[in-house]
């Protein structure tokens, strides 16, 4: 499907209560329907998995690359807000604090208790794009 018949069914959709379907306006179609980020990634790449391929979804859009956040940002930073339920978007510098001085000690110490334990690390590389953009050749 070609970025117009996507924004279509989007635009057409009665049913759908998507935070996408809110704030892609007319208006801010018009002003994104034609950008690329620096990852080639454009409001297709965003839009058409969550957004337009599943229009029963509650949040719509995905950002296509790191670069897509200021690219897209008409329609990505009120998905963002709405989503987050926050009025401005603010990011803290990332502040892991002493790896030496935790403050926590041993959280089992007579091994009764913890089996096993996991740790979920995620990231974001500014130059690499996301599954929308990334294909062989960039990897």
């Amino acid at each position: 499907m070609s970025l117009e018949e996507l924004w279509n069914t989007l635009k057409n959709a009665t049913d759908c209560k998507t935070l996408l379907k809110k704030h892609l306006t007319e208006e801010v179609y018009q002003q994104l329907k034609d950008r690329k980020t620096k990852f080639d990634g454009t409001l297709i790449h965003c839009i058409k998995s969550s957004g337009c391929n599943n229009l029963d979804g509650g949040c719509g859009i995905f950002a296509s690359d790191p670069d897509a956040y200021e690219v897209f940002k008409e329609v990505l930073h009120p998905v963002i807000k709405d989503y987050h339920k926050v009025s401005e978007i603010k990011h803290s510098k990332p502040d892991f604090g002493d790896f030496n001085n935790l403050g926590f000690g041993d959280l089992d110490p007579s091994g009764d208790f913890i089996v096993s334990t996991r740790v979920r690390v995620g990231s974001s590389h500014a130059s690499y794009g996301f599954p929308p953009v990334v294909n062989a050749e960039v990897s």
